[in-house]
């Protein structure tokens, strides 16, 4: 009989600590639950006043470019006549860029035109000059046969 009651008190015990590490893990569970909604709640917060700040700060620009004074009126646009002669400088670059390569190429394909035109006038010279020199040898060869 003694055995059969230390069974029912180890069975006791077990289901009791059984029942407190779920009750624990059931706490636990609920605390994670609540950390993440005040989480959200948190970040939810953030991002209302991140959005209310970024609106503040964009009405003070507006009212600061509204009511500039003459001076920052005058530096804006220096400001931005500076920008457009930079572009247009770019610009020009470009053009200018383009156009030395364009003559470049122009006067490397006009450069082949007159070499070839030089080579054949050569070629042209040389054969006038073989032809002379043909009828020179002739005319010595008859010469030369007239006198004997």
């Amino acid at each position: 009989m003694k055995t059969w009651g230390a069974i029912v008190l180890t069975d006791l015990n077990s289901n009791s600590s059984d029942n407190i590490y779920l009750l624990k893990q059931e706490n636990e569970r609920l605390n994670t639950k609540i950390n993440s909604y005040e989480f959200k709640e948190q970040t939810h917060s953030d991002d209302i006043t991140s959005r209310r700040q970024c609106q503040t700060i964009g009405h003070i620009t507006n009212d600061a470019r509204l009511h500039q004074t003459p001076k920052m009126k005058h530096f804006q646009q220096l400001e931005t006549k500076i920008q457009q002669l930079d572009s247009r400088l770019q610009k020009r670059e470009r053009i200018q860029k383009d156009y030395k390569s364009s003559i470049l190429k122009q006067s490397n394909d006009d450069v082949y035109k007159l070499r070839s035109i030089i080579q054949q006038k050569i070629e042209r010279f040389h054969v006038e000059l073989d032809t002379m020199l043909q009828l020179l040898k002739q005319l010595k060869g008859q010469d030369h046969n007239s006198f004997i």
